[in-house]
């Protein structure tokens, strides 16, 4: 593994940030914030290069745009990052988008159908409701992955929903 190597396979998996540990092992991940010089050990790919070491992670930029909450989508607009479940879905309607969704297009869809709630979950995973029960409000750092169908912006998590309310419907 060598820093190019690992910056490049992330990027391709739409990470901006790369980090080697340990010489060789390659993984994604935000920044950390340690001494430079704690991360000494060389990449096994190239020795020329440092690599992080034993429990350190040297951290790449590749240069893409970080994802982020679209405050606002049509009249709709962000009320936060909520826990669901297949079991005890927070909204209960899903619309399909075969090729990737994004705010524009779930809420747009959600509208559509006469439904006051949209939800992303996943990164690619559109839900629409008329009332928000049994989630529970989380930190937005909670809501991560990049939606598949605009990588500029932040489509929820696994068992986590970016919400957005209709301003239009009491």
């Amino acid at each position: 593994m060598s820093r190019s190597l690992c910056t490049l396979t992330c990027a391709h998996r739409d990470f901006s940030y790369a980090g080697l540990e340990f010489g060789k092992e390659c993984c994604e991940l935000p920044p950390a914030s340690r001494p430079d010089a704690e991360c000494n050990m060389p990449c096994a790919g190239n020795p020329e290069e440092d690599c992080g070491a034993a429990d350190r992670i040297s951290v790449y930029y590749n240069g893409n745009p970080l994802p982020t909450i679209q405050p606002t989508a049509g009249t709709f607009s962000y009320t936060g990052c909520y826990t669901d479940s297949v079991s005890n879905r927070v909204l209960p309607f899903t619309a399909d988008f075969p090729f990737g969704t994004d705010p524009d297009r779930c809420t747009a869809a959600c509208k559509t159908s006469g439904y006051k709630y949209a939800g992303l979950e996943f990164g690619s995973e559109c839900w629409c409701g008329d009332s928000v029960a049994l989630g529970i409000r989380q930190s937005d750092d909670e809501c991560y992955m990049r939606c598949q169908g605009s990588a500029l912006h932040i489509c929820g998590a696994p068992d986590r929903l970016t919400l957005y309310e209709d301003n239009d419907v009491q």
